[in-house]
């Protein structure tokens, strides 16, 4: 199993226009790199093509291989009429074999154990988000990809995202996270990738 994630020349065109332009970079086990731009600049894309979701025009990506990607977009994806528990079990299926005490586990990190038995619908938006991050908690793989994953959080669950992608990296996993919300990642070491008009502008270092 390989141990990073790397990109070269990566370049994605919708028609003939570049959306993402010759982008280079690499990440290692316990690395979190931050995805910053502006609006169309080219984050949610790129994330989409690390995820093996969008193909990419030109370029190859190296490294985990797509059954070791764990990837939340913008939406939850979480089934309203199915509980919070049935909506692990469901997404468990699909890394390994349904363990029940890996559920109730992953949803005391959470903080949903008192819901679990509740229907995702019923959850505010915040608890939503929970229960989608619940699936990269269960997941387990060695890349993390999410795409503004702060959206929805109150103040203490912003906290909370905040000491899991600490557990993440200290477990090893490669993250890479779209967000435009830096104060939040008080307390992480990050790689800060910036990009503008689909270049990749900053590629920094970050120690908070």
């Amino acid at each position: 199993m390989s141990e990073y994630l790397g990109l070269s020349g990566v370049t994605k065109f919708i028609g003939y226009r570049p959306i993402v332009k010759n982008i280079n970079f690499q990440l290692t086990p316990g690395e979190l790199g931050i995805l910053t731009g502006a609006n169309g600049a080219g984050k949610t894309t790129l994330l989409r093509i690390v995820a093996r979701i969008t193909p990419a025009s030109t370029g190859t990506i190296t490294g985990v291989e797509s059954k070791q990607i764990a990837y939340l977009g913008h939406r939850p994806m979480i089934y309203a009429a199915l509980t919070c528990y049935e909506n692990l079990a469901f997404f468990a299926q699909f890394y390994s074999t349904i363990n029940p005490d890996a559920i109730l586990s992953t949803l005391t990190t959470v903080g949903l154990a008192k819901q679990r038995l509740m229907r995702a619908g019923q959850l505010s938006r915040g608890m939503q988000q929970r229960l989608a991050l619940g699936r990269i908690v269960l997941s387990n793989t060695r890349l993390v990809l999410m795409d503004e994953p702060f959206t929805g959080l109150d103040s203490a669950g912003i906290s909370w995202l905040t000491q899991l992608l600490a557990t993440f990296q200290a477990k090893g996993r490669i993250l890479l996270v779209v967000s435009h919300e830096l104060s939040y990642l008080s307390g992480l070491s990050y790689r800060h990738l910036h990009l503008d008009q689909g270049k990749l502008m900053m590629d920094r270092q970050v120690h908070e």
